[in-house]
């Protein structure tokens, strides 16, 4: 990212994550991709277009994000229950979404003092809707998107919901499944200050599909939605202010440790793996020795014997370090007095 880049975007932050992104937005390398240099599969004319099976297989196995196999829609599931938030600290709340349209209650509720993280993580959404309907959620003022399509650009604006009170920090957690036109909208709210993104890059699926008459069982992008004329996230995805490398199965596993009940704040403390009755067999040699003269002690058990049995083991809780640098970044904020009556 060049310097007038950064300066700009440093410009457009409010000053809570203007003190956070400071260092990160220049220190991680952009991801750029170039807006009208796309490769062929995009909006490719019928004539052009593979004759074969294993012509569309190589198109999608090189430009995924671009060509993919048509499939029926999924039936909608039952009603997913609300998001809860849950308080991970004072003045910190936590909400994990997993549908856009069923937490958007729960996003309009948030408390309007503090901060509020909004886990996006493995959350993919395939339509435009949803998109606009987080982005007027979250905005503080009108978004100015784009779509790009063969019949040119159009512009998208997304206007709030409401000019209410919102949380003084919306921090939203994302990693290479947050997937959808929504990408867009998160690097729009980005750049205008309204929302601060944590940990890996978006995936870059943020085209419209369409099945091709021809060839009805392959569907290709036939609209781009973009933050702006000029930038387009196809194949690329949206750069976390605060990029956090992490191996994308350990930060599944921490994920998917909630649905196993594990509690939120539990997945931001290592666990100390330690052998149990270390502290018992260590008094035990202490005592024998101040007291060897007065009486007669057997020797200590083995360790064998004192040892629990795997199951018995404490099981060991995975780190979410994403959500660990949300938080710090958090708490460094509320040390700093940045964030307000919290």
């Amino acid at each position: 990212m060049n310097a007038s880049r950064s300066h700009r975007i440093l410009h457009r932050l409010s000053a809570p994550l203007r003190t956070i992104a400071l260092v990160a937005l220049l220190a991680v390398p952009a991801r750029t991709a170039a807006a009208d240099d796309l490769p062929a599969p995009f909006f490719p004319p019928t004539e052009h277009a593979p004759s074969s099976e294993e012509g569309w297989s190589a198109l999608e196995e090189r430009f995924p994000h671009l060509v993919r196999p048509w499939c029926e829609p999924a039936e909608k599931s039952q009603e997913t229950i609300p998001a809860t938030p849950v308080e991970l600290r004072p003045g910190l709340v936590y909400l994990r979404i997993r549908s856009i349209d069923a937490d958007l209650a729960s996003i309009a509720a948030l408390p309007t003092t503090g901060a509020a993280v909004l886990d996006l993580r493995f959350l993919g959404t395939r339509e435009l809707e949803p998109a606009r309907r987080l982005g007027a959620a979250l905005a503080r003022a009108p978004l100015r998107l784009a779509l790009r399509s063969e019949q040119g650009h159009e512009q998208l604006t997304i206007e709030p919901v409401s000019t209410g009170a919102r949380p003084r920090l919306v921090i939203a957690l994302v990693n290479r499944a947050t997937a959808g036109p929504f990408e867009a909208v998160l690097y729009a709210l980005q750049q205008n200050g309204d929302v601060l993104l944590v940990g890996e890059p978006t995936r870059g699926a943020t085209g419209l599909f369409a099945r091709l008459t021809v060839h009805p069982r392959w569907q290709i992008v036939r609209t781009d939605v973009r933050p702006s004329q000029e930038r387009s996230l196809l194949g690329t995805g949206a750069m976390p202010a605060l990029h956090v490398e992490v191996d994308p199965a350990d930060d599944e596993e921490s994920y998917r440790a909630l649905d196993a009940g594990t509690a939120v704040g539990a997945l931001l403390d290592s666990v100390v793996e330690k052998t149990r009755f270390d502290e018992a067999r260590l008094l035990s040699q202490h005592d024998q020795g101040i007291t060897r003269s007065s009486r007669t002690v057997s020797p200590p058990r083995p360790r064998e014997a004192v040892s629990p049995p795997p199951s018995e083991a404490t099981p060991t809780v995975p780190v979410d370090r994403i959500l660990q640098r949300a938080v710090n970044a958090v708490v460094a904020l509320q040390a700093l007095g940045r964030l307000g009556d919290s």
